[in-house]
């Protein structure tokens, strides 16, 4: 059931909390239907209490209808008085729905009104019932994210993904500056001289698409906050330009096929379409037009063994 893949997500949140014991990391759950239920108040998260937050989660079940409105306040609310408490601490909101708002406030646009830009959130679709747009437009806010679970084997990907974010940021407030030249941003589908991103995690490995009209005059410049040199700002973490074509013994220069990320591109920006479709206008030739680019992206990779 969707309500086994929450528990199940949750228990798992815990014990990989509990790996990093060299960090104080608090938790604190409400469930909310029609009404609030405290399940944890704030609590250090140890090694050796995770199997009673566990036996506490699955005490969570399933009742009426669901209030989102109203876990919304009542999230920013607690956050705030945290916040005000123990200004020193970083705080995150982890918000998991497995339908879409019955009860209270209900239209979409009203709800994202109280989404706090405040505190990063990240909002965990549960199954395919829920309100995949009302959660994209939550994530509009400033540190957004958006995740979707359907089965027990995604839900290990999403908490690993998110707490990692979250644990092991390496830059935060992420910028990078092109100069003579642009660089996508597939959030909103646009060629810009700047592009951002609210933390860069460690170990990840981006890729990033840029163009110009002038490869020998384009560079980019990075910046950003160190995660462990907070006190120090933003800082100039860096500058690169494009490398110089590779040649032969022979003086010839080797071409770089660029057709993946060409294709890769094209999948950016039909994404981008289909989470921005109006009332289901346009479905039809937006799948015809996926179609087609699958078929060629199948026929590529006949072609080249991939």
């Amino acid at each position: 059931t969707k309500m086994h893949y929450v528990i199940h997500t949750l228990e798992n949140m815990f014990r990989y909390i509990a790996k990093f014991p060299e960090t104080s990391i608090y938790i604190r759950i409400d469930a909310f239907d029609s009404a609030l239920t405290t399940v944890i108040e704030t609590t250090l998260v140890r090694p050796d209490n995770i199997d009673i937050l566990i036996e506490k989660v699955r005490t969570i079940r399933p009742r009426d209808e669901t209030d989102i409105g109203l876990a919304l306040d009542n999230a920013n609310q607690v956050m705030r008085n945290y916040a005000s408490q123990h200004p020193d601490h970083t705080i995150h909101h982890i918000f998991l729905t497995d339908g879409d708002a019955t009860k209270g406030e209900q239209r979409t646009a009203s709800l994202v009104k109280k989404v706090t830009a405040d505190f990063p959130g990240v909002y965990i679709g549960i199954g395919k019932d829920h309100n995949s747009t009302m959660l994209q437009y939550f994530t509009q806010t400033k540190g957004g994210d958006y995740r979707f679970i359907d089965n027990s084997e995604n839900a290990g990907m999403v908490y690993g993904e998110v707490l990692h974010s979250i644990l092991r940021p390496a830059i935060e407030h992420f910028r990078i500056v092109v100069m003579d030249g642009e660089i996508y941003d597939w959030q909103t589908n646009t060629w810009s001289t700047t592009y951002s991103e609210r933390l860069v995690e460690s170990e990840a490995n981006k890729t990033y698409h840029l163009r110009t009209r002038d490869p020998g005059t384009m560079s980019i410049t990075i910046h950003g906050i160190v995660s462990t040199e907070k006190e120090r700002g933003e800082q100039f973490l860096g500058i690169d330009w494009p490398l110089p074509d590779l040649e032969t013994f022979h003086g010839e220069v080797e071409t770089i096929d660029l057709t993946v990320h060409l294709f890769r591109q094209r999948v950016l920006e039909l994404l981008y379409e289909c989470r921005h479709v109006a009332n289901g206008r346009g479905t039809t030739a937006l799948k015809q037009r996926m179609s087609t680019l699958f078929r060629q992206m199948r026929r590529y990779m006949r072609k080249c063994d991939l």
